[in-house]
């Protein structure tokens, strides 16, 4: 389960092993979630702006959840 936590940011529920029913922040590239989780459709559509002169790392993913590539924008 994933849920957004106000003021901390998003966080996954442990579902099994050891550490069955704790929550772990999601902190890339150390927790996250590989593929989607939920397809979302806004309309109108939104723009994603990144801030100026400042390197953002994007991500493409496979099928199966792999990342295929990797790129620092700017």
């Amino acid at each position: 389960m994933r849920r957004r936590i106000h003021g901390r940011g998003a966080y996954y529920r442990i579902s099994a092993g050891a550490y069955t029913g704790w929550w772990v922040g999601e902190y890339y590239p150390n927790a996250f979630l590989r593929g989607q989780w939920w397809i979302k459709t806004y309309l109108p559509a939104r723009t994603l702006t990144f801030p100026a002169n400042t390197p953002v790392d994007v991500f493409k993913y496979g099928t199966d959840g792999s990342t295929r590539t990797t790129k620092t924008v700017q």
